[in-house]
């Protein structure tokens, strides 16, 4: 019952630090992640589409907690900005959700807390949080923030580094959490066309993260609902969260356990494959890539 008046607050906050960074667009996302169907939340994204400023995590964590509208009022008051400088500069917060049935209602919650402080928004209806970030970062680049746009880049930069397709691979199976990734994967997949053929599973008929997701995954190292060794031991799954904002990969040999695949493995084997990629490119062997790993 309180989280409505959370995501309000939460708007508020996105439209006075948009103003606060001349007008240029924030992003609040509406969702849990890889909790249960029955939790929701907040994300914020930066104008340059990563996560809000870690000087502003102690005003959001102020506001949030105010027990009252004085204390909001307050909190309000000692963001480094106003609902003057919103006035003057425009605050445009956009604002998505996942799937979760309680999402439409807080969105309702955010868009409220936005237009309170002068702010205004754009509602980019459900999708992923990867996409959102991304449509953060080009708006306020000045190109074109659809999903149409998101999905020609992703499947673009995809072709352009990896390499092709071998005939008689299997798919790609991909476990997309009964969450807003099934949804994605449906317009990338389209873009993609012969780069890379994949088969989802859990794309909504359950229950969301229910038994199934990247965080389920990693953490019992084991397969996820649809999904079982009789018929995919040897194939190579990838698991997303409900929000498609995480990703492990697992697999099994004939007979053995699961094994996981997870970020600082796929990580170590990305910059891999770029550092190969420009040497190519310079014609040596001399250009190393390193990875930074955070305990975060």
């Amino acid at each position: 019952a309180t989280l409505p008046a959370a995501t309000a607050r939460c708007g508020a906050l996105a439209a006075l630090r948009s103003a606060e960074r001349g007008g240029a667009a924030t992003g609040l996302m509406v969702t849990a992640s890889h909790n249960p169907v029955g939790d929701n939340g907040v994300k914020l994204a930066d104008p340059g589409g990563e996560m809000l400023a870690q000087a502003w995590e102690p005003l959001a964590t102020e506001l949030a907690g105010a027990a009252d509208a004085g204390a909001v009022e307050a909190s309000l008051r000692s963001v480094p900005t106003c609902a003057a400088t919103v006035a003057d500069n425009g605050g445009l917060v956009l604002v998505g959700r996942d799937t979760r049935p309680s999402g439409e209602a807080l969105v309702a919650g955010a868009l409220k807390g936005i237009a309170a402080v002068g702010g205004t928004a754009r509602d980019c209806g459900v999708v992923t949080t990867p996409q959102l970030h991304w449509f953060v970062r080009e708006h306020n680049a000045g190109r074109g923030a659809t999903e149409a746009a998101y999905y020609e880049a992703l499947a673009g930069a995809f072709k352009a580094i990896a390499p092709a397709a071998s005939a008689g691979v299997p798919p790609l199976l991909v476990d997309a959490a009964n969450g807003v990734g099934s949804v994605a994967l449906d317009g990338l997949g389209v873009r993609l066309g012969g780069a890379l053929a994949f088969e989802a599973r859990n794309t909504g008929c359950g229950v969301l993260n229910e038994r199934c997701g990247a965080d389920f995954v990693q953490k019992e190292r084991s397969w996820p609902e649809s999904f079982c060794a009789a018929e995919d031991a040897g194939r190579a799954i990838a698991s997303v969260d409900g929000d498609a904002d995480r990703l492990v990969y697992i697999w099994a040999p004939a007979g053995g356990n699961v094994r996981l695949l997870d970020g600082d493995k796929i990580a170590a084997l990305a910059a891999r494959h770029l550092g190969a990629l420009i040497n190519d490119a310079l014609g040596s062997g001399a250009a190393r890539v390193g990875v930074v790993q955070t305990a975060y």
